[in-house]
């Protein structure tokens, strides 16, 4: 029964959202309100959202357009966590490799990595709180260091190609790094 309340005052506030983004109408009262409400409920609920301190889990006031990105956010992120059926289901890149001698585990374990690979670019790409010049930029990071994997250089040469792309990622969120970071230890 308690559940299928949580799903309703869900379903309740993208509807209302979309309605208050539509007559321009939103306020900061009501967008504090909906972040009390989902904070410790949804998974990295205030990232992508302007004035959200990661550090202390504080929402501080906004207004104006900065108001209105962080309600559509918020309104794609009660879509994304009612897709998944009103929980908090992220999948996670495998960073298992087999190391074997033999030529048929080789193979194997070449179409893991570009398994994996694919599956962090299509992370990224539903990331909503990412501009699409940023996207681009983070798919290309994705595209150098799968270069780097898949190449014949030694493993020395290959992690001296990252050091670049570690400093990179170290000033990307979470989300970035969580991504990024297991394709790096595929390197060998």
């Amino acid at each position: 029964m308690m559940r299928d309340e949580f799903k309703f005052m869900v379903d309740e506030d993208i509807k209302d959202i979309e309605e208050l983004i539509d007559n321009e109408k939103y306020t900061n009262e009501y967008y504090k309100e909906i972040v009390s409400r989902y904070h410790s409920y949804i998974d990295k609920f205030g990232e992508g959202l302007y004035s959200y301190f990661h550090e202390s889990g504080f929402y501080d006031d906004v207004n104006g357009e900065s108001l209105k990105h962080n309600l559509i956010v918020i309104k794609n992120k009660l879509i994304a966590f009612r897709a998944y059926g009103y929980s908090n289901n992220e999948q996670k890149p495998d960073t298992k490799i087999t190391l074997s001698n033999s030529n048929s585990n080789s193979n194997i374990n070449q179409i893991n990595i570009n398994i994996n690979f694919e599956d962090a670019r299509k992370k990224v790409e539903n990331m909503t709180s990412l501009s699409e010049l940023e996207i681009q930029e983070i798919l290309d990071k994705i595209n150098y260091i799968e270069g780097i994997v898949k190449s014949d250089d030694r493993k020395t040469k290959k992690w001296e190609s990252c050091k670049s792309v570690i400093k990179w990622i170290a000033d990307k969120g979470v989300d970035v790094g969580t991504t990024l970071l297991p394709l790096l230890l595929k390197i060998n």
